[in-house]
């Protein structure tokens, strides 16, 4: 695969854009976003905005602003739209707080679709802009390397049409770095439609729980009490689900191992007739005549 992967590295569109751009991006990006958040808090002229980088502020913040819902909403959605996309789309961490602020301003009906919308649109905008301007950031022998194991990983997976639930275990599992997929699933041969739909579904559990979390943010004094090891184990176990396909499947291509044949030898359990019937091969068929002729 080795020889495959190197061919689809060839393949990865450029655009002839350098990666020079990406500051200045990043900087129109940032001045605009600031110049929308300076002017919703210029309107809501009592609430002292400060940045939630922490627990503790993110949680003074959420109860200043919820009394500003009945009269603003739509100030508070361009806020929430607008902060959300920004650090999702440049891998800044606080999606976290955005999380926490859409359940408890909109609610789990309506803040749980718009923080997944959020959150996928803004990683595919990181995913394009990787991918568009990007490539001279991984420009380097060593992570080429990587990228053409990877590249060969994606290719023999994509064939086999399991692709799909790897990725969606990746972004399951809370410890895995979303902005580090982000940023190189561009250039190991994923296609956009598959990027998005992985992230709306393997992120789907963590945004409903940090949603949900945000409608009870009041009696929360810790992020540890929404992160617990419960939701910890819910998520690791949804991951580990999803994978359970691809492995069955495998099981299934290459036959039973010799490992677990010698552990069912071990340990034996009763089978039907029908079952030895439907198993046999030409050599148990060939012995079977023989004993029922006998």
């Amino acid at each position: 695969y080795m020889g495959s992967s190197k061919k689809m590295l060839t393949k990865i569109p450029n655009s002839g854009w350098s990666c020079k751009y990406i500051p200045f991006i990043l900087a129109l990006h940032l001045g605009l976003t600031a110049i929308i958040v300076y002017c919703i808090f210029a309107i809501l002229k009592n609430a002292d905005f400060a940045w939630p980088s922490d627990f503790d502020t993110s949680k003074k913040l959420i109860e200043q602003l919820r009394a500003y819902h009945t009269d603003h909403p739509l100030l508070l959605l361009i806020f929430h739209c607008t902060g959300f996309l920004f650090l999702q789309t440049w891998c800044i961490p606080g999606t976290f707080f955005f999380n926490l602020f859409g359940g408890a301003i909109f609610g789990i009906a309506l803040g749980w679709p718009l923080c997944l919308v959020l959150n996928s649109l803004g990683a595919f905008i990181c995913f394009c802009i990787s991918g568009i301007f990007g490539s001279g950031l991984l420009d380097f022998k060593f992570v080429k390397k990587h990228l053409m194991t990877l590249s060969s990983f994606v290719q023999r997976e994509n064939m086999s049409g399991n692709l799909f639930f790897y990725m969606v275990s990746l972004r399951l599992i809370p410890m895995t770095p979303n902005w580090a997929m982000n940023i190189i699933f561009p250039h190991i041969g994923i296609k956009p439609l598959q990027f998005i739909a992985s992230v709306g579904l393997g992120l789907a559990a963590w945004n409903y729980i940090s949603c949900s979390a945000g409608i009870i943010i009041s009696d929360l004094v810790s992020k540890n009490q929404i992160m617990s090891t419960q939701n910890y184990l819910l998520l690791f176990g949804a991951a580990i689900a999803f994978i359970i396909p691809p492995i069955v499947k495998k099981c299934r291509q290459q036959g039973v191992p010799e490992s677990m044949v010698k552990f069912i030898q071990i340990f034996p359990y009763p089978v039907s007739y029908t079952h030895l019937r439907a198993h046999e091969t030409e050599a148990d068929l060939v012995c079977r005549l023989l004993l029922e002729k006998k």
